[in-house]
């Protein structure tokens, strides 16, 4: 059980090879005992980056130069142990929640973006995949065309001499 009640209705599987994982998702199914199962891959969730001193979103905490302020009320105060208790305000959007909270709508701006570049570069991906798949089964057809023109073939290698220091 998952979250206390439900059934989990998700397995990770780990292959040794991009062979069996192909495999797998072009049968769209999967026998597990008795069961039957549907398989689709998986996506690694959008993480949205955040810098823990000013919560910004464009630039990680290694590369701030700006004063550290609080993620509750976005001001510049001393942190206790018994926390802010000033009111709640985002110092990405103004709104009424702590900065980087899932509901402010810098957040969810950035985090539709970098969905979208990862669909894009699967895309990419799987464009290049089918390229080289295609290069490679026209290349297998041309075992008759040399490599090298014969006149290339027959010259010897030139090899430099002297140092990096004598240049």
């Amino acid at each position: 059980m998952y979250g206390g009640d439900s059934p989990l209705n998700l397995v990770r599987a780990d292959f040794s090879s991009l062979k069996h994982v192909e495999d797998i998702l072009n049968e769209t199914k999967i026998y597990i005992g008795q069961m039957k199962y549907d398989v689709r891959p998986y996506y690694q969730p959008v993480r949205v980056n955040k810098c823990m001193k000013c919560f910004s979103h464009e630039h990680r905490t290694i590369h701030c130069n700006k004063p550290q302020i609080c993620i509750r009320c976005g001001l510049q105060h001393p942190f206790t142990n018994l926390g802010c208790t000033n009111p709640a305000k985002c110092v990405n959007c103004q709104g009424e929640h702590s900065a980087g909270h899932p509901s402010c709508p810098v957040v969810q701006q950035k985090r539709k973006l970098l969905a979208e570049r990862q669909k894009i570069n699967r895309a990419e991906l799987l464009v290049r995949k089918s390229q080289l798949q295609r290069y490679n089964t026209v290349s297998d057809y041309n075992d008759d065309v040399p490599a090298f023109s014969p006149s290339l073939s027959s010259v010897p290698p030139v090899l430099a001499r002297g140092s990096y220091a004598a240049a």
